[in-house]
């Protein structure tokens, strides 16, 4: 089985990584691309994505405010918010508006597939946390 993927960031070069990073694995397949939050809050509700790679800080809608929205509209998607600003507040405050897992573009980058196919594992599912 596939899982489709949205992908939401200002940056093309990040969205033209993570597009050639998840194009490597035949089970992930990214659907669609978003420049801020407003686009992608739009694109999932037309994509159905089975989960969201969204960057924290873009122009129109941050990442906290579009996964809110999103989680409204969509309760049990997975939402993975990639940051180059990860500290606890930040954390604490994505978690509050329903993402699963925040990482550092960074430190992480290399391992989004591998924290995608655990989010996408059939329930029980919570906020993954990472050291």
């Amino acid at each position: 089985m596939t899982n489709s993927i949205l992908i939401a960031d200002d940056s093309e070069v990040i969205r033209r990584t993570l597009r050639n990073l998840l194009g490597g694995y035949k089970d992930l397949k990214v659907c669609g691309e978003a420049e801020n939050g407003q686009d992608a809050i739009q694109k999932a509700h037309h994509l159905k994505p089975d989960l969201v790679l969204m960057d924290f800080s873009m122009p129109i809608m941050n990442g906290l405010d579009a996964a809110s929205h999103l989680k409204k509209q969509s309760p049990k998607i997975p939402i993975v918010m990639l940051t180059m600003f990860k500290d606890k507040f930040l954390e604490q405050r994505a978690y509050k508006a329903g993402v699963s897992l925040v990482l550092s573009k960074e430190e992480s980058m290399s391992r989004v597939a591998d924290y995608a196919r655990i989010l996408l594992k059939p329930e029980p599912r919570g906020p993954v946390v990472t050291h």
